[in-house]
């Protein structure tokens, strides 16, 4: 595979709808010094620099994808990997805690229907005591009621 800057820098250029015009200004040249930016495969760095802030991209990043520097690793690249790693076991963590709140929650619904089921029970069978010591009181009924 071939690397040519100057290539990147036009296929750029055209991205971007600008024109020959506007680069001419950036790099204080005339016209054919940008047609012949686009011709090189190297380009002067403080050349790359000023076209960098103008594209407001850092242009020297693209020579990572040259052949000869694919194989270097990249520092930034794999801090940012560890940092990617870091958070993905944080998510994982906080999922796991998550899941753990969300099986806690279902075991204290359970507790809250059994019992609001068994208040509900007391209260009825509440309510039949005190009508059987009411009937028990007033002698109207001395059986007591099985339910």
């Amino acid at each position: 595979m071939s690397f040519h800057i100057g290539k990147i820098i036009h296929k750029l250029v055209q991205d971007r709808g600008l024109t020959v015009g506007q680069i001419q200004k950036v790099i204080s040249r005339n016209n054919q010094a940008v047609y012949r930016i686009y011709r090189e495969k190297d380009i002067d760095s403080d050349r790359l620099v000023e076209l960098s802030v103008f594209f407001h991209e850092n242009l020297f990043l693209r020579f990572q994808e040259h052949e000869l520097l694919k194989d270097f690793p990249n520092p930034q690249i794999i801090e940012l990997q560890n940092a990617l790693a870091d958070k993905d076991r944080i998510i994982a963590n906080r999922e796991a805690m998550i899941a753990q709140k969300d099986k806690r929650i279902e075991e204290l619904e359970d507790l809250k229907k059994y019992l609001s089921d068994d208040k509900k029970r007391l209260t009825d069978d509440n309510k039949r005591l005190n009508e059987e010591i009411k009937n028990r009181e007033t002698g109207s009924d001395s059986k007591p009621k099985i339910i």
